[in-house]
């Protein structure tokens, strides 16, 4: 795609392998669906300003900072990887089903992000920094030995009745959650936290 993709209301355009796009944007309204069997790469191709269509991904998802949608949802639905070109930028932001794991480095910005049962976000080593009002955990997140999951001041992370946190590392490198200088996010456990070998810092 190098042009502009548009979807009209409730047309849903399922693609049976991957969809990849390099320039031009992506259009759609409320209630339009872009479902895709594979992979999902989204270099250099711009969010249109009217909105864009939810989007399941079943493979991998590769962006970067050109797209930044405002609104709708992206709908991680399989196992794959989170590949960050760039800063991310979702509207709404929900893991699915499968197991999601983010290769290398992330900085992800989003109203909400959603972890839903079955689904597990893996992390391991990485870095992954949620700039985002609402985190709700209700299947499972690791962060692995050396990983660090950093939370922006206004984020509130909710392990869910159910859902389970992961912070096991080594007594060397240990799984951290961190914040903003001035620290300020929430996080509450109402489910299971699994944690060995751990550090929470600048909370606020």
């Amino acid at each position: 795609v190098g042009g502009t993709m548009r979807l009209g209301p409730v047309a849903v355009l399922h693609a049976l392998q991957d969809l990849r796009g390099s320039g031009g944007s992506l259009r759609g309204v409320p209630g339009a669906t872009l479902d895709v069997d594979g992979n999902v790469d989204l270099s250099g191709v711009a969010a249109h300003p009217t909105g864009v269509p939810d989007i399941r991904c079943n493979g991998d998802w590769t962006a970067d900072g050109v797209f930044a949608p405002t609104g709708s949802t992206v709908f991680l639905d399989g196992t794959g990887s989170l590949v960050a070109g760039g800063p991310l930028t979702f509207g709404h932001l929900e893991v699915f089903a499968g197991t999601r794991t983010v290769a290398g480095n992330a900085n992800i910005t989003a109203l909400d992000v959603f972890v839903r049962p079955p689904a597990l976000l893996r992390q391991g080593a990485n870095t992954l920094r949620l700039v985002t009002a609402a985190i709700e955990i209700q299947g499972v997140q690791e962060v692995g030995a050396g990983g660090t999951l950093q939370l922006g001041p206004a984020a509130a992370l909710h392990v869910a009745v159910g859902g389970r946190m992961s912070l096991v590392g080594t007594l060397a490198q240990p799984a951290a959650v961190d914040g903003a200088p001035l620290g300020g996010y929430g996080f509450v456990v109402d489910g299971t936290i699994e944690a060995m070998n751990f550090a929470f810092s600048r909370m606020g």
